[in-house]
């Protein structure tokens, strides 16, 4: 390293606190301040134990060292460790040094990894001054930025896309001035149809993969998202995956190689073309209502494929899906930018932080990078 890096303990940069437990009458969804667990946000409150940024780490349990940074006045519950740098020390730097560290390697406890503020403090680390601290954090925080404005940019395309489904599907609203007639579902515009799902869609179950790894090619999906990584994929085209068992309620719209675990069931349209119409719809089917069993919720192919659903006539779904698939389309695009900016970020951060490539080359990949976003 061509800038002299100091060799110093974690507790030397940073305090580090113990999170606090968060009682249920003060979460509140339209609160101001974000509710940090052992992996991320959970929730939301008015009140907050921390003010400004922080570095949050998993404590206990399957994600004991996860690490998430918070630029914001946050609650960081009993599950998590928070940290506030000391002066003359950079948040966001010492977020992505920590991330090169193996912090759960150096967790206690056999059934229950756990890791203590004497932990972290004991950890050994190289560090810059700050005004390179500020630099690294700049170069790394710049991909970081953009991967957050695409996911909330796709966040608001996919509201506009499901307020656009209620319109047309739910409220009727391009047809009020057609005909309407009787269904099972009460008046709807005439020439449609009440089908089952099974007429319009397959339904089957994932299968368990063969091999589960951190990094491959394939992910494997489970019902609460991805779980894993695999060599293969067990679909080759669009699904949705959601829970069959356990985790139960979300669907995910996969659009590239997947393999979807024995805890799912994938749905895909008889007609690809609908695909995103298929999405959108199960989106509202009212998954509570399929639930059997208490202590391991599950819902089954056969209840799933005996939803009753509105079919729209072809000419109104054909006119819908030209409004729709742009929208899509773009949530798409977005996606893989994402995946290329993080595999920028995750290749460049252990090489600046070691050395391997100086400050000055790495802010020029990333501003050719981002030039190109």
């Amino acid at each position: 390293m061509s800038t002299v890096w100091e060799e110093k303990l974690l507790g030397d940069l940073i305090v580090f606190k113990n999170g606090k437990r968060i009682e249920n009458t003060d979460y509140d969804d339209n609160g101001l301040n974000p509710v940090y667990g052992s992996n991320g946000i959970i929730g939301r409150t008015n009140k907050r134990n921390v003010v400004g940024e922080s570095i949050i780490v998993g404590r206990v349990g399957a994600y004991c060292g996860s690490l998430q940074y918070s630029n914001h006045s946050a609650w960081i519950t009993d599950n998590a460790i928070y940290g506030v740098v000391k002066p003359g020390n950079d948040t966001r730097f010492l977020y992505y040094l920590m991330n090169t560290i193996p912090i759960r390697e150096f967790a206690g406890g056999s059934a229950q990894p756990l890791i203590n503020q004497t932990i972290l403090n004991n950890i050994s680390v190289n560090v810059p001054n700050l005004k390179i601290q500020r630099r690294i954090a700049d170069i790394l925080g710049s991909i970081d930025d953009k991967i957050e404005l695409n996911r909330r940019m796709n966040e608001t395309l996919e509201q506009m896309a499901m307020a656009l489904y209620k319109h047309w599907f739910v409220d009727f609203g391009p047809f009020q001035d057609g005909e309407f007639e009787e269904s099972e579902f009460g008046t709807i515009p005439k020439g449609w149809k009440v089908v089952n799902l099974a007429d319009i869609a397959f339904v089957q179950s994932g299968k368990r993969p063969p091999n589960v790894k951190k990094e491959a090619p394939f992910p494997i999906y489970g019902g609460g998202g991805v779980m894993g990584m695999t060599d293969e994929p067990l679909f080759s085209h669009p699904v949705v995956v959601t829970g069959r068992v356990g985790t139960l309620g979300l669907f995910f719209r996969v659009n590239n190689q997947c393999w979807p675990s024995d805890n799912t069931l994938v749905i895909y349209p008889k007609n690809h073309a609908n695909f995103n119409f298929i999405y959108q719809l199960l989106k509202m089917i009212n998954i509570d209502s399929l639930r059997r069993g208490s202590t391991q919720p599950l819902i089954t192919q056969g209840e799933l494929k005996n939803v009753k659903v509105i079919l729209p006539a072809e000419i109104a779904l054909e006119q819908y899906l030209s409004k729709i698939n742009p929208l899509y389309s773009q949530i798409d695009a977005n996606i893989i930018e994402i995946s290329l900016l993080e595999e920028t970020r995750d290749y460049i951060l252990p090489r600046l932080l070691s050395g391997e490539i100086e400050v000055r080359e790495a802010e020029e990949q990333v501003e050719e990078v981002l030039a190109n976003a």
